[in-house]
């Protein structure tokens, strides 16, 4: 083991500026094989399964939890942030840098000059100045902007304020959404493909979103239920 690795081991308290010393000790000649040999393909889904990791410790509120899985998190940020340093893409500086020139931009209540009365009037801000900047000038554009790779309750959910926002029209009536689950539902007595279920899961979100009840969260809940109910 050379002094550095020694030197670093040593260290009584790290920081987060540790995050990318450990990093490139790891990703370095003389680190771990198999840290090395990875891409960020290959570890994609460590960055999901790490922030639904950090989100059970938030929802079981245990600090500890959410500690250990934020650092696995920022561990991610930084793994992929040496990956990309490696392949001559960007370093951490610059995700450093785009993350706060981004927020100084869509904060010009507290960098600028630009008045709110409350936070309403900040998010409406917020969404009219990532329009811009992302040159969102279709509904089209609009609702692609809504991540694919989001769990896909969450998206259904997204989409329909999305659309809500850009002018289109959501049914709220409790009693017609109800019937047009029906509908989906005895429809698949003539023949149950992905297309099919996944028509009747949006209308099942879509009645969620009108009652303003988070489906992935009562889903989510409903699980644990099936748990103590079977076990």
């Amino acid at each position: 083991m050379d002094q550095r690795m020694i030197d670093f081991k040593n260290k009584e308290k790290y920081t987060i500026d540790d995050v990318r010393e450990l990093v490139g000790i790891l990703r370095g000649e003389g680190g771990c094989d198999w840290d090395r040999e990875q891409t960020h393909e290959s570890v994609r889904n460590a960055m999901i399964e790490e922030t639904y990791e950090f989100i059970e410790g938030l929802d079981k509120h245990d600090a500890e939890l959410m500690k250990e899985e934020l650092g696995d998190v920022a561990f991610q940020i930084f793994f992929h942030a040496r990956i990309a340093e490696e392949d001559g893409e960007f370093t951490i500086d610059d995700v450093a840098d785009v993350l706060c020139k981004k927020m100084i931009l869509r904060h010009p209540h507290v960098f600028g000059d630009v008045t709110v009365k409350n936070s309403d009037e900040v998010l409406a801000n917020w969404e009219t100045i990532k329009k811009a900047e992302k040159s969102r000038d279709t509904l089209r554009k609009q609702l692609e902007s809504v991540s694919c790779a989001l769990p896909s309750l969450i998206r259904a959910e997204k989409l329909l304020s999305r659309y809500k926002k850009e002018g289109g029209t959501v049914e709220k009536d409790k009693d017609k959404l109800i019937e047009e689950i029906e509908k989906s539902a005895k429809a698949l007595e003539n023949g149950v493909n992905d297309k099919s279920i996944g028509e009747l899961l949006f209308k099942v979100a879509n009645l969620s979103y009108a009652l303003k009840i988070n489906s992935e969260q009562a889903l989510y809940e409903y699980n644990n239920s099936f748990i103590d109910e079977k076990s």
